[in-house]
């Protein structure tokens, strides 16, 4: 949770935002069994889509951005 935390911060995402994330990343990882090499790309992925829906001014950051902040672990097309 501190990397949602830590990239909404970034973001400048609302409380309500980062809340949300953190309940689709619990919903995730109760339905589905996460590798821990994959936990970081569902955090983002988790952030991404509660920011879509409930951030008032759309401040998501780009997907390379999103890219460098996972330290280039993933393909940058994972993001797209």
């Amino acid at each position: 949770m501190e990397l949602i935390a830590g990239v909404a911060s970034k973001g400048g995402f609302c409380a309500e935002t980062v809340a949300i994330a953190i309940s689709y990343m619990d919903s995730v990882m109760i339905k589905l069994e996460i590798p821990k090499t994959k936990l970081q790309l569902v955090a983002i992925c988790c952030l991404i889509t509660a920011a879509k829906f409930y951030e008032i001014d759309c401040k998501i950051p780009p997907y390379k951005h999103l890219y460098e902040f996972c330290h280039r672990t993933y393909p940058l097309d994972l993001f797209k």
